[in-house]
């Protein structure tokens, strides 16, 4: 495994923290600046944090200690499975049990009743069950295997829990301090990284930031064990890069989720045309593509405003399909297109202002201050400064967001980039009265 480089958390956008008013002050050692009232984390910190965890994972493996990995939330789950089984340790995706670890016995003695009902031999599909019991089992064994699938072969406590979001997975933090379990985790400036033994403090809300530090560390575990592409793994099979297979080729192929498409390749032992099969049969490939046409991955968002007199249509643009189909996105575009619809912008930015309108506002402007009788250098600036509380006013990134008035759309935009870890930027858009379509300056 290769040092991570400064260049690689920059790229993801590592460094982008929270608003500065949800800042834990224990935080402090790791923040470099304030830009546009958001944190900015010092990567360097962030660089030598990850050196001391790696280091503290590899004395971990190397005396054969088992890891567990946790990532609850929705933009860490796939990527943490898929980390955690590519260096076969386990792993929790789905909701944190209580007493998962404290309370370990039990969580096994469930475990013992999954396998149980796993069994094909199993007495308690007898013949003399009714169809409505065996029903009920089936039930019973699917849940459970939801909730233990990354845990179900441990047999004993962790000796780390490596964690995604340390404030979103407290209790699972909590449960392994009480037990002294060592836990690295990703910390941002929401959360306080002295409850953390090895704290790397990074955007937790970016997909390629967490990305990023998972396949690192999945990668040093793999090196001390001496993993690679071509050692077979415990049943005789070779192991998927699934980088390479799955988000390349098959997700390209189908836009099935990054889990669904690694299930497919297991189950059509690795031929890739049986497994584009299995995503069809199974209903969760989407049709291809539309056409060959080259064009930005987004959206276009469609809102309706309260009372059904408004409607607004919004193109939203990003860098991936990934990051475009996921919630926050979403939502981002949900908030914008409320956003114009109550506020009714003459265009995105500035730039979108047409020149006669700018022109028709600015004689307005100078006409006022000319007849307050100031002299010529004065007039100017009130000018400029009416002209600056125009374009407050009627661009769209300038506006006072209408959830919070300490907001402005830019902060919002912003806070979704440090979310989601990629550029966004606004198309067009129109707003109409619904059963028409007059289109404003520069939109749709």
């Amino acid at each position: 495994m290769t040092d991570m480089k400064f260049e690689d958390l920059l790229g993801t956008g590592a460094h982008f923290g929270h608003v500065t008013r949800k800042w834990h002050p224990n935080y402090k050692p790791y923040i470099l600046m304030e830009k546009n009232g958001v944190h900015i984390i010092n990567l360097q910190e962030t660089v030598n944090a990850m050196n001391k965890a790696t280091n503290f994972i590899k004395d971990v493996v190397t005396k054969n200690g088992e890891i567990l990995f946790v990532g609850t939330k929705k933009q860490a789950r796939d990527i943490v499975q898929e980390e955690a089984d590519r260096c076969r340790m386990f792993y929790i995706v789905e909701r944190w049990l209580g007493g998962t670890l404290t309370n370990f016995s039990t969580i096994k003695k469930s475990i013992k009743r999954l396998k149980l009902l796993e069994k094909e031999g199993s007495n308690l599909y007898s013949s003399t069950i009714t169809k409505k019991e065996t029903q009920m089992l089936n039930r019973e064994r699917v849940k459970l295997a939801d909730q233990h699938r990354g845990i179900k072969d441990m047999k004993r406590l962790p000796d780390a829990v490596i964690v995604v979001d340390a404030n979103y997975e407290e209790t699972a933090i909590k449960e392994a301090k009480s037990l002294d379990i060592p836990v690295v985790a990703i910390v941002d400036t929401n959360t306080d990284p002295l409850i953390i033994d090895y704290p790397i403090p990074a955007n937790d809300d970016s997909i390629r930031t967490i990305q990023l530090i998972m396949s690192s560390i999945s990668d040093t575990i793999n090196q001390v064990k001496g993993f690679g592409k071509d050692k077979p793994d415990v049943n005789g099979s070779p192991l998927y890069d699934a980088k390479e297979v799955v988000d390349k080729k098959l997700r390209d192929k189908t836009s099935a989720g990054m889990m669904d498409c690694k299930k497919a390749l297991v189950e059509s032992e690795g031929d890739f045309e049986k497994a584009i099969n299995h995503l069809r049969k199974s209903g969760i490939t989407k049709a291809e593509k539309k056409g060959t046409r080259e064009t930005k991955d987004g959206l276009v968002h469609s809102y309706i405003h309260a009372g059904g007199q408004l409607g607004v249509l919004l193109e939203i643009n990003c860098e991936t399909d990934f990051v475009a189909k996921t919630e926050g996105f979403s939502d981002l575009a949900h908030n914008l297109s409320m956003q114009i619809a109550a506020t009714n912008p003459l265009a995105i930015d500035r730039e979108g202002v047409s020149e006669s309108i700018l022109k028709r506002e600015k004689d307005i402007y100078i006409e006022q201050a000319k007849s307050s009788g100031k002299p010529d250098d004065i007039i100017e600036k009130m000018v400029n400064g009416r002209l600056n509380k125009f374009y407050q006013e009627n661009c769209l990134m300038e506006q006072v967001f209408i959830k919070d008035p300490d907001k402005r759309v830019q902060d919002l935009v912003t806070e979704s980039i440090a979310m989601l870890g990629e550029n966004i930027s606004i198309s067009r858009y129109i707003r109409f009265a619904i059963g028409e379509m007059n289109s404003n300056n520069g939109q749709l």
